[in-house]
């Protein structure tokens, strides 16, 4: 009978310790996703005060155009509205989404934009997501909603993001691309 309280002992003993454990365990896991929340309630804030979304947006409408002018022609048939060089393109159809891959120099640095849809019903609306990569990290990744009766691109979720230069190049970018949309606009106002 002894043996048995010994044992019974040790199993409540043996119980006990794993009780604590998961309590610890489930206490650092509560941690932890607090901590993630606060990360990406920052990183939201970040996009929106910045407006790294939309700078982001004007650059994919820049660009997505470049793989079908590319195509059989080379770089030199892009005209790039920003300072980009070493540029290349491709996009792919496949069943269910298009993926449009755009690579850059700019600033010393290297970029990668890829740009994919899902296939939707013909008509209104596709959904795709906006992935940025400098010198092969990635540094961002939104997902977006476009409405093509009013040729509308609006952002509408973060699913990737890392401060960095990037997000200067980026809105200096946007800036190079509006101020040669402007020069192109007057340029055929005079005409």
């Amino acid at each position: 009978m002894g043996e048995r309280k010994k044992t019974r002992a040790k199993d409540l003993s043996e119980a006990t310790v794993t009780d604590k454990k998961a309590e610890r365990l489930k206490k650092q896991h509560e941690v932890n996703l607090k901590n993630a929340q606060v990360i990406i309630g920052h990183a939201m804030d970040t996009v929106r005060q910045t407006r790294i979304d939309k700078s982001l947006i004007e650059i994919l409408k820049t660009v997505r155009h470049w793989p079908s002018l590319i195509d059989g022609k080379g770089q030199d048939a892009v005209e790039p509205a920003f300072n980009a060089t070493e540029i290349g393109a491709e996009e792919t159809t496949l069943d269910d989404h298009t993926i449009t891959r755009v690579s850059f120099s700019y600033s010393g640095k290297r970029y990668g934009l890829v740009y994919r849809t899902q296939k939707s019903e013909p008509g209104e609306r596709t959904t795709g997501t906006i992935t940025l990569h400098e010198d092969g990290e990635k540094v961002i990744g939104i997902e977006v909603l476009e409405i093509h009766s009013h040729d509308i691109i609006s952002y509408s979720d973060l699913n990737a993001f890392k401060n960095g230069e990037w997000m200067e190049n980026v809105a200096l970018m946007e800036k190079e691309i509006e101020a040669h949309r402007a020069e192109t606009s007057q340029t055929q106002d005079a005409v």
